[in-house]
């Protein structure tokens, strides 16, 4: 395959004489599986070009921590793809989201990395709640910069707690970091920056300020919506992207609220598709006998559900049903005292009457007195973005609206409801997986 170097002396020398008349801009287009962009800058047509095989070949080549496993990153080439489409269609704010443990952070980090590797683009990625930072440039002090963006996160870090600074203030703090990094990101010799905020809703909510990353992202969105053509953006003439990944069942009611302002939209990022996720079965469980299509109908290809079913669980699945068995029980106890029932037992009821044994997520939602936000706030479910850069598996347990977060919980309602009680046992889940299956 031709190379990013290459391609992009080919393109130099076919492009050198041509002139934009002193504008600038720039055109996405592909060609045979690469992305190719039209930059005119100072006059001069260059063009530049990533393929995505390539991207998904170095991603797909990474070593990573998988709880106690060491494992390589699996399969993410229907990702790669969308998020490269996305990345050059318009300078934007994206907010990525998705279930807990679909491995959103690795990826995200993965992916700044390889477009830097590859493609020339600049990159920063910050994770606030585990204090990672990498500064992804190399025609730069990496270190120098580094130094300076980590005493910045540290700085914002080791903030007060929201009770004693309150949301305005560590907005502030947060605000200012960010036009830190566009400080930085204007000297460098590079025409594209991406920029990827991981967690922070996360740290937020740990600090008591959960309903600041709404302020946040509005505040983001607002710097990228643009204003008067003689103001200049706080990154110069860069094209910059921000991705703001969020964990937080929030992240498609902000989204909607600021409606596309900055060209604001939520992008869903679902868990390992079934095959590469049964390998990875194999490769952690090692000789054990392992039913792997069980674990694919309770866990949904969750690489981090998968881990701690192996480390915390020691692979012990009734275990793990009886957790997840009390984390149902737990939000339909909320809902026994917001209706004024008896008892946990009246709140099923009330579900089998409405809609039988057929507790997809939506008819969870929409065909039942259940209130959306128990189930959402617990992890239960999750909202569902029109927008999605993975592929989402054709299972009963992932809806149009709604789905749950691991498939666990599919199955122990559709056990309470096919049992007609609240007190289900592990056998009776793994039992009504089999007879469905």
């Amino acid at each position: 395959m031709i190379s990013w170097k290459s391609l992009e002396a080919y393109s130099l020398n076919r492009s050198v004489a041509k002139f934009c008349h002193g504008s600038n801009y720039w055109k996405l287009f592909v060609v045979r599986g690469w992305f190719v962009f039209n930059f005119c800058v100072g006059g001069f047509l260059l063009m530049v070009g990533l393929s995505v095989d390539s991207l998904v070949g170095w991603i797909g080549g990474r070593e990573v921590v998988l709880g106690g496993f060491r494992t390589r990153f699996r399969d993410r080439g229907f990702e790669v793809g969308a998020l490269l489409g996305d990345l050059f269609r318009f300078e934007h704010v994206g907010v990525v989201y998705g279930p807990l443990g679909a491995g959103k952070s690795t990826f995200l980090r993965l992916f700044v990395g390889g477009v830097e590797e590859l493609g020339g683009v600049a990159g920063v990625y910050i994770n606030y709640d585990g204090g990672i930072v990498d500064v992804l440039y190399r025609g730069v002090d990496a270190f120098g910069v580094r130094d300076s963006v980590v005493n910045a996160v540290l700085n914002v870090v080791a903030s007060p707690s929201g009770t004693s600074v309150g949301v305005s203030v560590a907005l502030g703090v947060i605000v200012s970091l960010m036009r830190r990094l566009f400080e930085l990101v204007r000297g460098w010799g590079v025409d594209r920056v991406v920029i990827v905020h991981d967690d922070l809703d996360r740290w937020l909510a740990s600090r008591g300020l959960g309903n600041a990353i709404e302020g946040l992202v509005g505040l983001l969105s607002n710097l990228y919506e643009g204003g008067p053509a003689g103001v200049e953006r706080p990154w110069g003439d860069k094209y910059s992207v921000t991705y703001v990944a969020l964990s937080d069942y929030t992240a498609v009611e902000v989204v909607n609220r600021y409606r596309g302002k900055g060209g604001l939209r939520a992008m869903l990022m679902w868990n390992l598709p079934k095959e590469p996720f049964m390998d990875l079965i194999l490769e952690l469980a090692g000789r054990r006998d392992i039913d792997i299509e069980l674990l694919w109908q309770l866990l949904g290809g969750n690489p981090r559900a998968l881990s701690q079913l192996a480390t915390a669980y020691g692979w012990d699945v009734d275990a793990w049903l009886r957790d997840a068995i009390n984390e149902v029980v737990g939000v339909l106890n909320e809902e026994k005292e917001r209706l004024g029932l008896g008892s946990v037992g009246e709140v099923l009821d009330i579900v089998i009457r409405r809609v039988g044994q057929d507790v997809g997520p939506d008819n969870l939602v929409l065909g039942t007195p259940l209130h959306v936000g128990p189930l959402l706030r617990n992890n239960i479910l999750i909202g569902m973005s029109s927008t999605a850069i993975s592929q989402l598996p054709s299972e009963p347990w992932v809806g149009r609206h709604y789905a749950y977060q691991l498939p666990t919980y599919y199955w122990v309602v559709r056990a309470m409801a096919i049992r007609g009680k609240v007190d289900v046992k592990p056998g009776d889940v793994v039992s009504v997986i089999r007879q469905s299956i």
